[in-house]
C-alpha cells in the first residue's frame, strides 16, 4: 500500500464519514420504568392528572403539557377523570384515536419549554389499550396491547435526539381506539450515543494509520 493511495483511501473515507447524519435519532424502549431510569442520570418530570378536565378539543395539564385533538366530533376524548376499572380509582388521561365516527384522528401533546426543554423521553402506565400508536419525529412506535383492551400496559422510550411533542394515533386493526394514560414522565437528559460520530473518525483513522504501519513492515520484512 503506497502512500498515495493510502492518502486518496483515508480522504475518501473521511468524506464519507463527515457525511453521515450526525442527528440520526438512536431509540430504545423500554417495559420497565425502574430500566427507562436507570438509563439517564437526571432531572425528570411525571404528570399524574390530579386535576379533572372535561372534553374539548385542547386542554393544558397542570405540569404544562398540552393536549391538542386534531379534529372535533361530539365523541371526542380528550380529557381527565377518574377511572374506576383500575386496580383502585384514580386520575387518568383519557383519549380517544382513529377515523371512525368518533373520536379525533390523532392526539399531540406538546411539552412545556418552561419545564424541561428539550425532552429526550417519556414512560408511563397505559390502560385499556387495543390499538394505539405513538410517533416521535418521524419514528412510530406501537403500544403493546392489553388482553382484550383491558388492564395495563407499560412502555417507554429514550432517544439521543431531542423532541418537542408526541403525536397519538390508531395502530393497526380498530377503527377507534379509547384508551387510558397514568404517571407520564418525562426526561431532558439524553442517553449516551454508543459511537458518537467523532469517536467513529477517530477510531477509522486509527484502523487505517494501523494499516499503514503494518504495510510497511511488512515491505521492511
Amino acid at each position: 500500500l503506497n502512500m498515495d493511495k493510502f492518502r486518496s483511501l483515508f480522504g475518501a473515507a473521511i468524506l464519507a464519514l463527515a457525511s453521515l447524519p450526525v442527528n440520526a435519532a438512536l431509540i430504545t424502549t423500554f417495559d420497565n420504568r425502574g430500566d427507562w431510569k436507570n438509563a439517564f442520570s437526571g432531572p425528570f418530570e411525571t404528570e399524574t392528572f390530579d386535576r379533572l378536565q372535561d372534553s374539548a378539543d385542547s386542554i393544558t395539564f397542570d405540569g404544562g403539557i398540552v393536549s391538542a385533538a386534531s379534529s372535533s366530533t361530539s365523541g371526542i376524548l380528550n380529557k381527565v377523570r377518574v377511572w374506576n376499572s383500575t386496580p383502585a380509582p384514580s386520575e387518568m388521561y383519557v383519549g380517544k384515536v382513529g377515523n371512525g365516527s368518533s373520536g379525533s384522528a390523532t392526539i399531540t401533546w406538546t411539552f412545556p419549554e418552561s419545564t424541561l426543554e428539550p425532552i429526550f423521553g417519556f414512560f408511563a402506565d397505559f390502560y385499556e389499550v387495543k390499538s394505539l400508536s405513538v410517533w416521535v419525529g418521524n419514528d412510530r412506535f406501537e403500544i403493546p396491547s392489553n388482553s382484550n383492551g383491558q388492564g395495563l400496559t407499560t412502555f417507554g422510550m429514550l432517544s439521543t435526539v431531542s423532541f418537542s411533542e408526541v403525536i397519538w394515533g390508531l395502530g393497526t386493526g380498530a377503527d377507534n381506539d379509547a384508551f387510558l394514560i397514568d404517571d407520564f414522565a418525562y426526561v431532558e437528559t439524553a442517553p449516551v450515543s454508543a459511537v458518537p460520530a467523532p469517536a467513529a473518525l477517530w477510531l477509522f483513522g486509527t484502523g487505517l494509520l494501523g494499516l499503514i504501519g503494518f504495510s510497511r513492515r511488512s515491505k521492511a520484512a
